[in-house]
């Protein structure tokens, strides 16, 4: 036991060490280490990260454990982020929604689909689908319907895995553009191995 114990000690020293270093895939997988052991303690070294310049990579890893590890109010900001002007900042609300995996996100990610914004629009539907919830399954059925990034729409109907989406989706595989169709049956095996 005492093994064990001495050998999560060096994989928290290590951790903290990267977390403290930022150095890019060290630090984003030190991140994922420390959330998936639920290591609140180390929110405040995340927040420190977050003070020096990070690679994107590295920063979305950090607020995303910052959001997994409890912080109720990050993610809330996260969430009204989608709301601003500039894409790249709505672009990045999302990933880390999507990321993050809290269903409480879907409401604010279905609100910024109401965008002309095909790189918004892939983002938003990226993370729809990865959150998995079915109350978005009537937005993304919408948009891959009203030809709105019908690709990424096709992946999100295929991550959510709801049966509803099959007569939109054996459309689209009909669809005479390649990725489209190619991307429907796709999503349409997806559902069929559930």
């Amino acid at each position: 036991m005492t093994d064990r114990a001495d050998d999560r000690a060096d994989g928290d020293d290590r951790d903290d060490e990267q977390l403290r270093s930022g150095d890019g895939d060290a630090f984003v997988a030190a991140v994922a280490r420390v959330v998936a052991r639920r290591a609140v303690g180390t929110v405040g070294v995340l927040r420190a990260a977050l003070a020096r310049p990070l690679q994107p990579a590295a920063r979305r890893a950090a607020v995303t454990g910052i959001i997994r590890l409890g912080e109720d109010a990050l993610l809330r900001e996260v969430a009204h982020a989608l709301r601003h002007d500039d894409a790249a900042v709505v672009v990045g609300a999302a990933r880390i929604l999507g990321d993050v995996g809290d269903r409480r996100a879907v409401p604010n990610l279905v609100e910024a689909l109401r965008t002309d914004d095909e790189i918004v629009g892939d983002a938003v539907l990226a993370a729809l689908g990865r959150l998995g919830d079915p109350a978005a399954l009537p937005w993304i059925v919408a948009a891959a319907e009203h030809g709105f990034c019908v690709e990424t729409a096709c992946h999100a109907l295929g991550a959510l895995g709801d049966p509803r989406a099959e007569p939109v989706l054996r459309r689209l595989r009909d669809d005479g553009r390649r990725r489209v169709a190619l991307a429907a049956a796709r999503a349409l095996a997806a559902l069929q191995e559930r």
